[in-house]
């Protein structure tokens, strides 16, 4: 699949007061992309963009060959409480995928964080109740409850991060009923960072329980590991990431449903700062899953340009 996109981005902070005494601070990011979505080789596409963003559960999304996609999205991030030792946000994102051709499809999510972070000389404790409401046009589709905790220790020279979550998933929508369950997952990050550069390696486990029969056949577990490189000089900010993804779903050996996915993405975004506020980039993205399913197998191109204007 070859997409191009055209992204605006848009980051405007606004700040209840500049004095240290009173640290409340409002952020609002507002972001719009349009995309054309091509297929030459076949119409069937196992997983829409909405899925491979982490907004949906991997239902199948037939496409024409050419699908106009629009996306929005905008970001509110509040802080609300700040100390040497002590933060308290309230984030909000929303985030909009429309299809126009032919599966004339519109999802929308509405996710709420509040992270709670604690922080001594060595440590930093950070526990995030969260909150996720989707639609497909306009009709509820599916909630997810969830708490995560990081514990992060510095030493002097990287970062050794242990994180862990559970999420309920609740379908709204009888239809998608076999979606109902939780996702857990565990996992650790090292980060090195040197100079204006960053090395970063994070890996993963993840499981995810269903409740019904159907469900319990679209349960998983997942591997899954992530090297990254962020790299600044001058005017410049490169950042490359590639990720491979195990995923085992359970399926029903009677009628050959179970399932074993190889995921590969990789990433290469170089950005140029025009000033210190607005920088201009590309964002170029590789994917392709490997399936012994091949209903479920897919390439993907993705090519990005991009605005950003850094108000802080």
């Amino acid at each position: 699949m070859l997409k191009f996109i055209i992204l605006f981005s848009f980051l405007l902070p606004f700040y209840t007061s500049a004095q240290d005494e009173n640290p409340k601070r409002l952020g609002i990011i507002l972001e719009s992309a349009l995309g054309l979505n091509t297929n030459p080789s076949q119409e069937n596409v196992a997983e829409t963009n909405f899925q491979r963003s982490g907004k949906g559960q991997g239902q199948n999304t037939y496409l024409s060959k050419t699908d106009l996609e629009i996306q929005l999205a905008a970001k509110a991030h509040y802080k609300a409480i700040k100390t040497d030792t002590f933060t308290l946000h309230t984030n909000y994102d929303y985030f909009r995928e429309s299809y126009l051709k032919k599966t004339e499809e519109n999802y929308n999510s509405h996710d709420f964080f509040f992270p709670v972070n604690l922080y001594t000389k060595t440590y930093r404790f950070e526990l995030t109740p969260s909150y996720s409401y989707l639609t497909l046009n306009n009709t509820p589709y599916q909630s997810k409850t969830g708490i995560e905790g990081r514990a992060t220790t510095r030493f002097d020279s990287f970062d050794f991060t242990i994180f862990s979550s559970l999420t309920q998933v609740n379908a709204l929508d009888t239809n998608y009923s076999f979606e109902s369950g939780n996702v857990k997952k565990l996992g650790a990050e090292f980060s090195a960072p040197w100079e204006d550069n960053e090395f970063m390696l994070t890996s993963s486990v993840e499981q995810s329980d269903n409740n019904d029969e159907l469900g319990k056949i679209a349960s998983y577990n997942a591997f899954s590991i992530t090297p990254s490189f962020s790299i600044s000089s001058n005017k410049w900010e490169h950042h490359l990431e590639v990720s491979y993804t195990q995923k085992n779903y359970n399926g029903n050996a009677s009628d050959n449903s179970q399932r074993l996915d190889h995921l590969i993405i990789a990433q290469y975004k170089p950005s140029y700062f025009l000033t210190k506020e607005i920088s201009l980039f590309i964002d170029v993205r590789y994917s392709k899953n490997n399936s012994n399913i091949s209903l479920e197998e897919y390439t993907q191109f993705i090519t990005l340009l991009g605005f950003t204007w850094f108000a802080f």
